[in-house]
């Protein structure tokens, strides 16, 4: 009984290192949002302006259906392979890679925060947030 109540608090540790991640990301990805406005203001590239509200319906309409559970610990290795990704942007000067960055921090935080089972269901829309960035 022990057992099992330390592992849902390591679990729950994990969901909150992740959102951690997330939140030191937003001052890189604040730098790189000017440029993306900049593109996404362009006519060929003005379907952006809709993915993000869409994206999040379609996570609203599947998160309430999922059933949470499985391992959490993939979800922390993708949060930190984004952490990787932003540094790389950030010694490269690469916009685009740090809003790629920012995405997979997205997808680490909530594959940490509900577990496997329910990213089978929850990926797509997640994925779908690629299609953003030009």
């Amino acid at each position: 009984m022990k057992a099992v109540h330390l592992r849902s608090n390591w679990q729950n540790l994990g969901g909150l290192f992740a959102l951690l991640i997330c939140v030191g990301e937003i001052p890189g990805v604040w730098r790189s949002l000017d440029p993306l406005l900049v593109i996404w203001n362009q006519q060929e590239y003005s379907h952006a302006w809709f993915i993000m509200p869409l994206a999040s319906l379609i996570f609203i309409q599947r998160f309430r259906s999922v059933r949470t559970g499985g391992s959490r610990t993939p979800g922390i290795l993708v949060a930190i392979l984004s952490v990787v990704t932003m540094l790389f942007a950030w010694a490269t000067g690469s916009y685009l890679a740090c809003i790629y960055g920012a995405i997979v921090g997205i997808i680490g935080f909530v594959w940490s925060s509900v577990g496997t089972r329910a990213m089978r269901t929850l990926a797509a829309p997640l994925a779908y947030l690629f299609f953003m960035v030009p």
